[in-house]
């Protein structure tokens, strides 16, 4: 995201706070497992990382709501709102829903699953027993915490946001004690000392951006790792907007808007030191390579710089490929006749809408020989590669590998296949891939922008048609008060009237008619010419009675007698001035008709009241 995207978003956000009896605030703003290499790399939802769906703040109230704005028009907003005698979500509850997001990924990533307290406290490297009660009552917290969206909640599906509200919760539970369901304690937990596990289901919003593109891959430990809840948030924050750049620069406020803290002009400052000391400590934890606080002339003018170096880049790849590629093969081996008997078909459902895509998406042989044909010739030799290729496919996807085979052509590799592998695991290639799908966005985006050229050159010949037909339709009364108004438009264009500009007129007569037409709307505003024929014939009889005014202005006074009832007043005024500057008291009868007709269709858009 670029500095000048991040600072218009600063003022999209307005801080407003209120009181109600349910308190208000309003801030603008040991089952078997899956063999997986890294269990430690999670998805998390884009919405977690973007909004603050997990309070920052240790003072938070019972029955306290807090209602986020993210705009001064209050129509794009989250609020988060507690059970009844309960709190909202906080930094305990994010770090039990990061460890339920591990424990997901070893049930195989399924939307339903079960945990107990136990496995819980093992993921945060705790021991003792006290937390339970702690974790019991986080694990109800996330299920009974109201969300409701409005035109904010991202939904994979569509690829956007959806702009209807959107009242939903992150998860639903299911106590469950073993004691009185045997067959669930054959199936899920053979282990006497535990008495009672949840069901966990992951709402339906959530879960799809999960398993979709609606995610990014982090390291649970990491998270986990990091103390501090708002120094979490930053992490998060940062590695989103960074993208694979090594230079990051954020205004503080954005920050301070973001996680969200107290925002307040006189404090402002403190809580600047606030994001310092966050910045510290990722500095401490190597997970970025350095900071920079520039104050500018206010504090709240303030900007953060973050420094990454490759290793960053190198590690935030690899995590994301390990975890897609172990992601297709949980998806891939999924077979839901095995799972267990009562887990509702509903819930599964996106499995195997997502295992579908992916099973449409397998490697063909037609990919694997464009991509050899791509490499140094050589590679046409080794026996071993293709299964190689068809694997880094699944993995990285068709266009990259394509790109990491010219990027081997281009520097003549000798050593094809141990280079091929290496350069997809480690990245060698990645700078020369980013280039070429760059420059493959910007020449579709130069079609894109030709086809909608060619559409609207289409479509302009097509209205010009229609035009035609309907101007050849008319009478010949009409074409030829039509042809005179045209004329009259374009003599103005050229700005005088000669003989070349009458000739001109002449050859071109049709297509200027046409232009006239489209311009001034004449046919869309006269659908009927014979509708409006009365106001001409008013004019007709006002011109043989001209005679009986003295002075021109008492003609004038009887144009508004006669035309108040069909006319807008306003718009008759701006007739009879036109009349009075253009036009001398012995006018024609037909000049009178073409300058009130010219006024009313071109210039002053005349609406003609219906009787």
């Amino acid at each position: 995201m670029s500095d000048d995207l991040i600072k218009d978003e600063i003022f999209d956000w307005e801080e407003i706070d209120s009181s109600e009896p349910a308190e208000t605030l309003e801030e603008n703003l040991s089952v078997e497992e899956l063999n997986i290499e890294n269990p430690s790399l999670i998805r998390m939802d884009m919405n977690l990382i973007e909004y603050p769906l997990f309070s920052k703040n240790n003072h938070r109230k019972v029955n306290q709501s807090i209602k986020y704005f993210f705009n001064n028009d209050k129509n794009v907003y989250i609020m988060v709102k507690p059970i009844s005698g309960d709190y909202i979500p906080g930094d305990f509850e994010e770090r039990v829903f990061i460890a339920l997001l591990k424990i997901m990924k070893k049930r195989g990533f399924q939307q339903t699953f079960y945990v107990s307290a136990t496995e819980i406290l093992d993921e945060f490297g705790l021991t003792n027993k006290a937390y339970y009660k702690r974790i019991k009552q986080s694990i109800t917290r996330l299920a009974e915490t109201s969300y409701v969206f409005k035109n904010t909640l991202y939904f994979s599906k569509i690829k956007k946001n959806i702009e209807d509200i959107v009242n939903t919760n992150i998860m639903t539970i299911r106590t469950i004690t073993l004691s009185n369901n045997q067959k669930l304690r054959r199936e899920l937990y053979n282990d006497n000392r535990i008495k009672e596990i949840y069901e966990i289901t992951i709402s339906k919003y959530f879960y799809d951006n999960i398993i979709r593109k609606g995610y990014l891959v982090y390291d649970s430990n990491t998270l986990l790792g990091i103390e501090n809840s708002t120094t979490r948030t930053i992490y998060m924050l940062i590695n989103k907007l960074r993208f694979q750049n090594l230079y990051l620069k954020i205004p503080s406020v954005y920050l301070i808007k973001r996680i969200p803290l107290k925002f307040n002009k006189t404090t402002i400052s403190r809580t600047v030191k606030t994001l310092e000391r966050c910045c510290k400590e990722l500095l401490e934890k190597e997970l970025i390579t350095k900071y920079n606080i520039l104050r500018n002339r206010k504090w709240e003018e303030s900007e953060i710089e973050f420094f990454f170096d490759e290793s960053h880049n190198t590690i935030k790849q690899k995590n994301f490929y390990m975890d897609k590629n172990e992601f297709t093969n949980v998806i891939t081996n999924f077979d839901s006749s095995l799972l267990i008997s009562h887990t509702e078909e509903e819930s599964v459902s996106p499995l195997i809408e997502v295992k579908k895509e992916i099973e449409n998406n397998n490697p063909t042989e037609e990919m694997v020989s464009k991509i050899l044909n791509k490499m140094p010739i050589k590679a046409l030799e080794l026996k071993t590669l293709p299964k190689a290729i068809k694997d880094s496919i699944k993995t990285y996807g068709f266009e990259h590998v394509e790109l990491v085979a010219e990027y081997m052509k281009l520097h003549k590799v000798s050593n094809i296949r141990s280079y091929f592998v290496q350069a997809l695991e480690k990245g060698w290639a990645d700078d020369y891939v980013a280039k070429q799908k760059e420059l493959k966005n910007k020449i579709k985006t130069v079609n894109y922008q030709q086809t909608l050229v060619l559409e609207e050159v289409n479509q302009e010949v097509e209205e010009k048609n229609k035009i035609k037909e309907k101007y050849f339709s008319l009478t010949n009364e009409e074409k030829s008060m039509i042809e005179k108004l045209a004329y009259k438009d374009y003599i103005e264009q050229c700005g005088s009237e000669g003989i070349i500009q009458k000739k001109a007129f002449n050859l071109g007569k049709e297509g200027i008619i046409v232009e006239f037409l489209i311009k001034s709307k004449y046919l869309e505003n006269n659908k009927k010419v014979e509708e409006k024929i009365e106001i001409i014939e008013k004019i007709d009889y006002l011109a043989n009675e001209e005679r009986n005014f003295e002075t021109f202005s008492g003609f004038k006074f009887r144009i508004f007698e006669l035309l108040e009832g069909k006319i807008i007043v306003t718009s008759l005024k701006r007739i009879l001035d036109f009349l009075n500057l253009e036009h001398e008291f012995h006018s024609t009868v037909e000049n009178y008709i073409l300058e009130l007709k010219y006024v009313e269709n071109s210039k002053s858009k005349i609406i003609i009241r219906e009787k």
